[in-house]
């Protein structure tokens, strides 16, 4: 089916956008970006030939238990960096001492 072979292309592009743009942002987009494109080779096989039935076999449930993974890998980097303080909040532009100020 088409969204089958759309699936997998746009994991796979999600994948090498990660990687060779947004890498920058923090190091944990490279694992992303290999997961991505790994999803999207697993789709494309999977629908190139449905015979294999990858979502059925030991390496779907192993794919399933690296997804649980990688989202539990997202979850804690997220909450780090959510409570990691972001900086001396008095040095922000409206608390700079004026002309006026004593």
């Amino acid at each position: 089916m088409f969204t089958d072979y759309l699936t997998g292309i746009l994991s796979i592009l999600v994948g090498v956008i990660q990687l060779w743009k947004v890498r920058k942002l923090h190091k944990v987009i490279y694992l992303t970006g290999a997961y991505f494109i790994l999803v999207g080779i697993v789709d494309l096989a999977d629908a190139l030939s449905p015979s294999w039935n990858l979502s059925g076999t030991p390496g779907g449930v192993a794919l399933r238990l690296l997804t649980i993974a990688m989202l539990v890998v997202l979850l804690v980097v997220f909450y780090k960096e959510q409570r990691a303080p972001k900086g001396n909040k008095q040095d922000g532009p409206g608390n700079q001492d004026g002309p006026g100020d004593a």
